[in-house]
Parts: structure tokens; sequence; C-alpha cells
């Protein structure tokens, strides 16, 4: 998706958001997609104009392949994180706090 328009902006990690905001097309485009009028949309992100959904959807559906393939890349970046992030272990920590809870019930020694 590059250049991109001026009403839009790359932003940290490769996100696209409205120019000004901390809106991600790809939140109106999901919307969108959804079924959601530009109306809508506006009343679900109220901090964007209702001419810049109108912008935003425009721009979508002049570039719908190319917007696709961008929410596509970052759903399966995404999907890659989670799957290298460590995932706590549950049972483990049911049990830790199961001790911790047994101790503070325990009555206080004496000096």
């Amino acid at each position: 998706m590059d250049p991109l328009p001026d009403f839009l902006t790359r932003v940290k990690f490769g996100a696209v958001r409205l120019t000004g905001t901390r809106i991600d097309l790809e939140h109106v485009v999901n919307y969108f997609n959804e079924g959601d009028s530009a109306e809508i949309i506006h009343r679900r992100l109220p901090s964007l104009t209702l001419a810049q959904v109108y912008t935003a959807v425009g721009y979508y559906l002049a570039h719908r392949a190319e917007v696709n393939e961008y929410i596509r890349a970052n759903d399966e970046a995404a999907e890659r994180l989670a799957a290298s992030t460590p995932q706590p272990d549950w049972e483990a920590m049911r049990r830790r706090f199961e001790v911790m809870k047994a101790a503070a019930s325990l009555p206080a020694c004496a000096p």
C-alpha cells in the first residue's frame, strides 16, 4: 500500500491509520465488510468525522485487493506472534496460588 495518500499514515510496526487519529484503516474496513454504513461506522468510531469514514471506505473500494492483502498479512503476523509467545502454565499457577493461600491462613509465629 505504498505510497499512501495524505489521509493515511503508516505508523510503528507498519499499521496504517487515518492521519491524525489512532484509528487503523483495518477497523473501518472490517466494520464496512460486516455491513455497517458509513454513518454507523462514524457512530462506532466517533473520533472520526463522517468525511474521514467516507474517504477511508472510498479508498478501500478503489484499492480493495491491496487493502485486503495488507489486512491478511497483518492477521498472519498476529497469529505468528501469538503462536510464538509462551503461554502461562495455568495449572502450575493455580498450585502456587493454593500454597500461598494456605500459608496466609497459618497463624503468625510469636517472636
